[in-house]
This record gives structure tokens, sequence and C-alpha cells, in this order.
């Protein structure tokens, strides 16, 4: 958020679109990531340059960084510190010390500002020094030993975060939202064209063969590839040992925490690639490298337009229309009676640029079933994307809203979902 905010106060209202305003810096943040991948892929695994080309490549054209998650928001530039642990973290494996606790605990900091997410790398990573090296903590059979340079690194980690995000110390914040998430029973998920109100697990390999199968499908033969090499040769060197821990605690991870959209796989869909590239050079020939390496990145960027273009496909967070409705709904907002949005502060925002000022009572539309109201209510108004059409046929949205409620305005657009403003026939106008 402080990244989108800064482009809206940085740059001119005339110089630039507000959409381009509020993204570009978390966009450009983002992307650097790529350049970084490359470097820490040929730095900290001493890969080819076809191995790391393949990775950011793989990365670049992946659906669900570019289309199924979110420009302003942490997923994407919390991918940064899961990649950066990853990579600095086997680098001083065996050596930690002043340069590893202060790049190490400056990376954890960084992490900590963008997601909660911060808390399970940091564990990922502690089971991997530990699995695939001595330096940081050990065990000798009677003893386990902890390096002193863990805590150096808590502090630096800790200082980042206090000061540039103080509640999550002081206030204990960052610990709070890990366990409201570790609670956080269940979000409905879009899965093959129908909202799931509990996501089923099966939705993670759906969602990897269907949108991104050049990943999933090199990081299943490199990495099959790998193991089956280890198998015959009895014995599993540091690298796969260390990456093979990163692979199967994201995974878990995955599996076991709530899935809210294909957005929340994308840790996992950069270590996948992350690791490919790693693992690249020992399963394919010098000779070869080259020519399979830019074979496999095209067929990513040939996926990515074939999904981009087919009129079937819709990327979940492709909502529109909101400038549109502002500007041809004057008289509505204008009106003192409560309503229910979707995306409240996006509505607020074009409001805003518009001069136009919102007399609603306004709540964010629910998710959950409780929450949707009865024709004969006091909500007067619901500002709805048709991604809400995708839920069964008996959720309250679909059953009272669409069934019976009044469509009085919809914007309509390729490749996004429409935006819809549904008047309540039986409301009931508060005394």
């Amino acid at each position: 958020m402080y990244l989108a905010k800064l482009g809206y106060l940085i740059f001119p209202a005339g110089a630039a679109s507000i959409e381009f305003r509020v993204r570009f810096f978390d966009a450009a943040v983002a992307s650097l990531l790529i350049g970084l991948m490359y470097l820490m892929l040929r730095r900290c695994f001493e890969t080819s340059r076809a191995a790391a080309i393949l990775g950011c490549g793989l990365l670049v054209f992946s659906v669900c960084r570019l289309d199924e998650t979110d420009v302003i928001g942490p997923h994407s530039l919390f991918l940064g510190c899961t990649l950066a642990m990853l990579a600095l973290g086997y680098k001083w494996r065996e050596q930690p010390g002043w340069p590893a606790a202060l790049a190490l605990g400056a990376v954890l900091g960084y992490g900590g500002m963008a997601m909660t997410y911060v808390i399970p790398v940091a564990l990922c990573w502690a089971v991997a020094v530990t699995v695939a090296g001595r330096g940081w903590f050990s065990w000798d059979g009677s003893n386990f030993r902890i390096t002193q340079w863990i805590v150096p690194m808590a502090l630096v980690a800790g200082s980042i975060l206090l000061v540039c995000w103080p509640p999550s110390i002081i206030h204990h914040q960052l610990l709070r939202d890990f366990k409201f998430y570790l609670k956080y029973p269940y979000h409905p998920t879009i899965v093959n064209g129908k909202i799931y109100m509990v996501t089923p697990r099966w939705a993670v390999v759906w969602w990897m063969v269907n949108y991104d199968p050049p990943i999933a499908a090199v990081s299943a033969t490199v990495l099959g590839i790998a193991a089956w090499k280890c198998w015959r040769q009895r014995r599993v060197e540091p690298r796969e040992l260390y990456l093979g821990v990163w692979i199967a605690f994201l995974l878990a991870t995955a599996l076991t925490a709530h899935i809210a959209g294909y957005r929340n796989l994308l840790q996992l869909i950069g270590v996948l690639c992350f690791a490919a590239a790693a693992l690249f050079d020992d399963v394919f020939p010098a000779a070869g490298r080259a020519a399979v390496s830019a074979l496999i990145v095209a067929i990513a960027c040939l996926n990515l337009i074939r999904l981009q273009t087919s009129p079937n496909y819709i990327p979940y967070p492709a909502t529109a229309g909101y400038r549109e409705f502002v500007q041809q709904n004057q008289d509505r907002i204008a009106e003192h009676a409560k309503a229910i949005v979707y995306g409240i502060p996006i509505l607020q925002l074009y409001a805003r640029e518009e001069n136009k000022r919102i007399a609603w009572d306004t709540e964010e539309a629910p998710w959950m079933v409780p929450g949707v109201p009865e024709a004969g209510s006091d909500v007067k108004y619901m500002l709805m994307p048709s991604l809400y059409d995708r839920f069964p046929p008996d959720h309250p949205m679909r059953s009272v809203v669409e069934a019976h409620w009044k469509k009085v305005w919809t914007y309509r657009m390729p490749k996004v979902w429409d935006l819809s403003l549904y008047e309540n026939p039986g409301y009931i106008a508060p005394h």
C-alpha cells in the first residue's frame, strides 16, 4: 500500500492515468525480482546462463504471476523475500557470519512488512539449512546447537520492522495477523469456472496443469530426473536436499493453509521455477542446454498468449468499470441509502478522481453466506462483478439478489468481469 500511495502522490494527475500511478512502483519492484533471480541463480547456485534464463523465463511468463495475482498486493512483492532466503540461505548454509546475518535479517525484515508468510518462510529456511548444512543448526546425537549469529540476524529483521512498521513489534501485530490466518476457516474461490465455498485441495494441481503447464511439466521433469539420479547413485548432494526441503515445505504449506485463489501458490510457483533452473545443468547436456532453454521459454510465452486470447478465460482479479459507474450514476451515489459494494476502496478512489461524493452507507460485499440481504431489507443497492454469478444456485447472491433484485446498470468489457448495480425492489427506507 505504501508503494501504491507513493505513485499516487509522486506522479501528477495529468501525467498518467490513475491506474498507472497507483500500480507503477508495485510493478517496478516486483519486476526487479526477475533480474535478482538471474543473479542469484548465477552467483549462489553457479548455474549456466541457459539455466538461469530458463528459470527467469518461466517466472516471467507465469500466468499465476501476471494474470492471477493482483498488482497492488503483497504476493508478488513477497516472492522476492522467498527467493532471496532460498538463494542466500544456500550460499551461507555453512558459513554464518556478519554478511549472512545482515543480509538474511534484512530480507526477513522486508518480508515481514509484506506478508505474515514470512514466518513459514523463516521456518522453511531453518529446516533447509539444518538438513543441508551444519553452520546454523546442528545435532550431534545428544546436543542441539544454534549459532550465535541467529541473534544479530533477528535484531536486524526486528529493527527494520520496528522502524518501518512499529505496530508489528510494539503491538505484536505481525504475530497476531499470523495467528488470525492460522485460524482462518475458508475462503470461496473460483476453480474451473465455478466458485467453491471451501476450496478443494485438488485445485492446486488443477491450476498448475491448466494455467501454467510449462512450469508444471518442466519442474516435474527436472526434479524427477534429479531424484532418479540421486537414487541411482545412492547419494544426495546438499543442493538437492536443500531445494527438496523448500519445495516440500511450501507445498505442504499450500495444501494445509486456506487457499484464496491461485495467487496463494505464487511462492511455490517461484520456488519451482528456481529449483528447475538450479538443477537444469545436471539434467541436460551442455551442448543442448541453450536450445532447450529457449524452447521452454518460448512455450511458456505461447501458453500465456493462449490463455489471454481464450474467450473462456477471465483472470480472477480482472474487475473494471468503477470509473464509468461513478460517471454514469451520479444521482444514485448521491442518495443517502445503504449499499453493499465489491471493492469499496476502488469505488472511493475513482469517486475522488471524478470529484464526486458518495453518500451511500457502504458495506463490503460478503463472500460468505451470512451478510447477503433478503429482498425486504434496508439495503437498497448492491454493486457486484459477474464473478458472483459463479456461486452455486442456492447461494443467496443468486437465489435472492440475482433472481429477485432489478439490475439497473451494467458495465461490460472483454476479458473482465461485468460490473452490475442491483436495486432492491423491496427496499424499506429507514425512518
